[in-house]
């Protein structure tokens, strides 16, 4: 299934987040990230948190998904980057992210903070 432009419910950025019973994130996620092997939504969401506190907006490129699987290309701006793109794939079971594949790239980030230093 082709999503372009509309996330499944289960993946939108604002639900990460959420600590009550209906968050889409599993008590028991795996995430793979640049960061390495995140275990937990507890870290999970430490690991999101500071993203999510700097995003001006995001743009889909693409989705493709179905009921088990979804991944997501997108391009961000944020607060010390104008273009910062990345990709999640996750598995959903029972209607909770219980894996996480997140790439993005490191370098704008990397060439701002070079930058302002």
């Amino acid at each position: 299934m082709h999503l372009r432009g509309k996330l499944p419910v289960c993946v939108k950025p604002s639900n990460y987040l959420q600590r009550q019973p209906r968050s889409p994130i599993d008590p028991a996620i795996v995430c793979d990230a640049p960061v390495g092997r995140l275990e937990g939504a507890d870290a999970y969401r430490a690991f999101m948190t500071p993203f999510t506190q700097i995003l001006v907006s995001s743009r889909i490129i693409a989705a493709f998904g179905d009921e088990h699987t979804a991944l997501v290309m997108y391009d961000t701006e944020t607060v010390p980057v104008k273009r910062a793109p990345g990709a999640e794939c996750v598995t959903v079971v029972n209607g909770k992210i219980i894996r996480s594949w997140f790439l993005f790239d490191r370098a704008p980030f990397d060439a701002a903070r070079n930058a302002a230093s």
